[in-house]
């Protein structure tokens, strides 16, 4: 979800793809975002939903220090939201696709991918299929790569916010709130 332009992503999936659920897939997919939809911005703030096996994991966070110690950013704002309050913007795009879809005869993924289109007039839901050969998502092995780097983060479900900056190259600010 891209706030200042009112956009949001959709990766759709063939459920053919072996692509797995967890952290490798998150990053690699965050990773293809910034490549693909990134504006050369220094400055990245990420909101993550809370869930440790997808995005609140050391890996997620290993990818967002190496994005600042490489020069890709200059500092990254994870923010994880807490449970029972998990309702955002990007819940209200996937929303209006959903009343869509729901009306909707797609089989395929081009036709699900036509389905994310048509549900916005002005273009705010984009679909990124997955398997497209023209720009593929390629899915690394993030955790064996980055590990060598850096270390685990103990208690990391403690945390809601996360805050790396290339004034600080390998270290984490962790903060339990926003007002911590």
């Amino acid at each position: 979800m891209e706030t200042s332009l009112g956009k949001q992503s959709f990766y759709l999936i063939d459920e053919a793809e072996r692509i797995g659920k967890g952290a490798h897939s998150v990053v690699s997919m965050v990773h293809h975002y910034f490549n693909k939809f990134g504006h050369g911005e220094a400055d990245a703030k990420v909101h993550f939903d809370n869930c440790t096996g997808q995005n609140k994991n050391n890996v997620v966070l290993w990818y967002a220090l190496w994005r600042v110690m490489t020069g890709l950013h200059k500092s990254i704002e994870y923010s994880m939201m807490i449970a029972g309050h998990t309702k955002f913007e990007p819940d209200w795009h996937f929303g209006v696709w959903k009343l869509h879809w729901r009306n909707s005869a797609a089989e395929t993924l081009s036709e699900v991918a036509e389905t994310v289109t048509r549900s916005s007039r002005n273009g705010h839901n984009i679909p990124q299929v997955v398997g497209n050969i023209q720009d593929p998502v390629i899915f690394y092995e993030w955790k064996p790569y980055l590990q060598q780097f850096f270390k685990t983060l103990k208690h990391i479900t403690d945390y809601h916010h996360f805050y790396m900056d290339s004034q600080h190259p390998g270290v984490v600010t962790c903060r339990e709130h926003a007002s911590s």
